[in-house]
């Protein structure tokens, strides 16, 4: 996924959210845990762990936003392209 031109595309890995549980410092066992939780929940990289397991993020809600936009210029007929 990615939102913005600027933005990284998703590496399709959980590296930032693993660097965040080791920083945190839990044991091995509860870290396991807590990424097991966030791939149960739809959690499979860092940009899904935004868009499905944070019940609010201002990253999915800017991505849903351009969705949208672009939506309602399709159903218009309008050029999507900027």
């Amino acid at each position: 996924m990615q939102s913005d031109e600027d933005d990284e595309p998703c590496d399709g890995i959980l590296r930032v959210s693993e660097s965040i549980v080791a920083d945190a410092r839990f044991d091995a066992d509860a870290g396991s845990d807590i990424l097991a939780v966030l791939r149960s929940k739809g959690g499979f990289c860092d940009c899904e762990v935004l868009f499905n397991v944070a019940k609010e993020s201002s990253l999915a809600a800017k991505c849903w936003r351009r969705i949208a936009a672009e939506t309602d210029r399709s159903r218009t007929g309008q050029n999507t392209q900027s």
